[in-house]
């Protein structure tokens, strides 16, 4: 529930923000460091729970 919270909430701040939909999206913490470590196949059994708090 915290992801969704923290997610929706985050996009939303973003969106105020950047007054544009696919750069907001772009922005989120969550997405930037997904994009970042998508091609590490063994990032999600590395990852620590937190990691995101990084890409803010």
């Amino acid at each position: 529930m915290f992801f969704y919270l923290w997610y929706l909430c985050e996009f939303a701040i973003r969106f105020v923000r950047l007054r544009d939909f696919d750069e907001a999206y772009l922005h989120i913490s969550f997405e930037r460091e997904a994009y970042r470590h998508e091609d590490d196949p063994d990032y999600l059994s590395k990852r620590k729970i937190w990691a995101f708090w990084h890409h803010l």
